[in-house]
């Protein structure tokens, strides 16, 4: 499965159009419940802005947006077709406005909320995040060396953690799902025998 490009810190832009002040932020995202939480915290923080506007989209397929009182499809529908133009998930933007006086117009407001979340993303940072499992792997201390052997032939298989008990070492792997049968046939090739590895959980993480 391909990777999905998250945001891994959060950006701000702002202009002003006949008047009226845009600030946009851009959110990374892990639920709804974060963004819905992030989202109070911005319109505590804008008490007093004429609108707050935003848009999400959470892996895997959710997406939502609000106009918060502008012209239905003005505000947050633009905001969320340039997140879905950016190819970014995990992800939240709100553009808050402060009415200036003059009035926009429904195309003038489109443009305003869509050029904001597209300036904010201009800054954002990312990363590619990957569907991974964590696996428990067994051996000896002897056989650990064959462990760090045949992590040296995967590029996408890493050590996450190594704990030490009587019997010998219990290594933390990181892998592909893609990658867990090569994994454990090259494995047992080097140990000469099967290896006792477990499934601990599955993640989306970065390689």
């Amino acid at each position: 499965m391909a990777g999905i490009v998250v945001p891994v810190e959060t950006s701000h832009a702002q202009f002003t159009v006949k008047g009226s002040k845009f600030i946009a932020a851009v959110f990374p995202v892990s639920d709804e419940e974060a963004a819905k939480a992030i989202l109070a915290d911005v319109r505590k923080k804008y008490y007093d802005a004429t609108h707050n506007c935003y848009a999400w989209r959470i892996h895997p397929g959710i997406e939502k947006s609000s106009d918060d009182g502008e012209p239905a499809g003005s505000a947050g529908k633009p905001i969320l077709q340039v997140l879905k133009g950016s190819g970014l998930a995990n992800i939240m933007v709100v553009v808050t406005r402060y009415f200036g006086g003059t009035k926009l117009g429904i195309g003038g407001l489109v443009r305003a909320y869509g050029d904001a979340a597209a300036l904010a993303l201009e800054k954002v940072k990312a990363v590619t995040l990957y569907p991974l499992i964590v696996l428990s792997c067994a051996v000896s201390f002897r056989e650990s060396q064959s462990v760090y052997q045949t992590v040296n032939r995967f590029p996408d298989v890493k050590i996450a953690g190594e704990k030490y008990d009587g019997n010998g070492v219990i290594f933390s792997l990181k892998l592909k799902k893609e990658n867990l049968e090569p994994f454990r046939e090259a494995l047992q090739e080097h140990l000469n025998r099967v290896p006792e590895l477990a499934i601990l959980e599955e993640i989306l993480d970065q390689i």
